[in-house]
């Protein structure tokens, strides 16, 4: 997926990857970078809804552990913690994978992230989706892969942003 992805990032460091984002994409109040990182810990769906007030701290933890807080209104209301790993200059989300076995049939969902930043300092998040299932001989799946681009909020003084 790494390969496959089209944004360019800058190399890897921890002072660029910590900081605070917006969390909406484009107008669009359903889904934002919070819903995407939330996606990675659950098949569960975040419903939480995006406005122009929210925003999504990220802070690496250590190399192996990176943590996620989404703030409403300066206010953190939900954190998630993420295990995973520096590969290159991203870091690599680990990949969450189920697979439902039942005689002559068999389901899966994958989900993997990978993020880091540009150039300007902005998150660059590629996420690829498996959705697939079987039975006896027959298949099908779904998915792909998608990048985002999530512009860093200018840091202030405010203590919930640093």
């Amino acid at each position: 997926m790494i390969r496959e992805n089209e944004n360019s990032s800058a190399k890897f460091s921890t002072e660029k990857i910590n900081g605070v984002y917006k969390n909406q994409i484009n107008n669009n109040d359903k889904i934002g970078l919070w819903n995407i990182l939330a996606d990675n810990k659950t098949f569960k769906r975040d419903t939480t809804l995006v406005s122009e007030n929210s925003f999504v701290k990220l802070e690496l933890i250590s190399e192996t552990e990176l943590k996620a807080s989404l703030i409403e209104n300066d206010s953190i209301i939900k954190n998630i913690e993420f295990k995973g790993k520096i590969v290159g200059d991203y870091f690599s989300i680990n990949k969450k994978f189920l697979l439902i076995p039942i005689p002559a049939l068999l389901f899966l969902k994958e989900r993997k992230t990978i993020i880091g930043n540009n150039e300007n300092g902005n998150l660059i998040l590629t996420r690829g989706i498996k959705n697939g299932g079987w039975f006896l001989l027959f298949a099908a799946d779904s998915g792909g892969i998608t990048s985002y681009e999530f512009e860093q909020k200018k840091t202030n003084h405010n203590n919930v942003y640093n």
